[in-house]
């Protein structure tokens, strides 16, 4: 995880939040063998960050990271875990003008704003499933967040800003 550009891992919690991750505490991490526990401030949920050393086809000493949720399980053992982050996450902003509040399969919904009565049930539900992409680069605002974001397939078209990659196409 060696790239000097990349200041922040990205995790999408399930309460639509953001979170980033300063790549400097998962690398220290996991040079030491050991994980980085992120806690969502907004839902309680949890991510474990680390990585195996494995070897690459030429022999040579790599690591191989993982991510994954930890929401309902009991940490038993915490002598792997290098530090633990406490993070709120950044909101996600939604064509309803609210933000998200639930995310999966690359989706990002906004289950709390109220439908306006001169809005049909068929266009709140694409509403309320659409990021509102210049609101959310707005709010984020921070140009190195906003990239590493982007290399995912998070539900979020960057299709039209500088943000768009070739395989957004």
């Amino acid at each position: 995880m060696n790239n000097d550009k990349m200041k922040y891992d990205v995790q999408f919690c399930s309460c639509g939040r953001v979170h980033f991750i300063p790549t400097e505490k998962i690398n220290n991490a996991i040079e030491n063998d050991k994980e980085v526990l992120v806690v969502c401030n907004n839902c309680g949920n949890s991510h474990i960050i680390g990585a195996d050393r494995t070897q690459d086809y030429e022999g040579k000493e790599c690591f191989m990271m993982y991510s994954f949720d930890k929401r309902d399980t009991e940490i038993n053992n915490t002598s792997k875990i290098d530090s633990i982050i406490f993070t709120p996450g950044v909101s996600v902003r939604m064509m309803t003008g609210g933000e998200a509040t639930f995310h999966v399969s690359d989706t990002f919904i906004d289950w709390h704003t109220k439908k306006p009565d001169n809005v049909t049930n068929e266009q709140w539900e694409k509403l309320r499933k659409t990021v509102d992409v210049q609101s959310t680069i707005n709010w984020i605002s921070d140009e190195n967040k906003l990239e590493q974001m982007s290399n995912y397939m998070s539900g979020i078209d960057w299709k039209g800003t500088k943000y768009e990659k070739q395989w957004h196409k």
